[in-house]
């Protein structure tokens, strides 16, 4: 299931930077936060089963390396601005940065 929903978590957000219309942005904002939010709790039921083998709490530190995460993501994001990347090109270029990470991480 994270798998599954990591990847249509990178559909969604690449499908969210090439939208011709305010009604087909709604649809997959809609679909980026189901995604999101299915691959949410995907990772905190992974984090869970490894917390009971491993017989030690890692709970917080897999929460801080999601924060760490975001903060990549911020500032990767804050770049391509800089760089002056279209929209369209931004979310491309984020979207296959994220699906390769994730597939690297499978």
């Amino acid at each position: 299931m994270a798998l599954a929903s990591a990847l249509s978590f990178c559909l969604m957000l690449f499908l969210l930077g090439h939208m011709p219309s305010q009604m087909a942005l709604s649809i997959v904002f809609f679909g980026f936060g189901m995604s999101g939010a299915t691959l949410d709790v995907a990772m905190n039921i992974n984090g869970v089963a490894v917390e009971k083998l491993l017989a030690k709490p890692i709970m917080s530190s897999l929460h801080g390396m999601f924060s760490l995460g975001g903060l990549v993501a911020a500032l990767t994001g804050w770049l391509a601005t800089r760089a002056n990347l279209s929209m369209p090109n931004h979310f491309a270029l984020g979207t296959t940065l994220l699906a390769l990470g994730v597939l690297l991480l499978y």
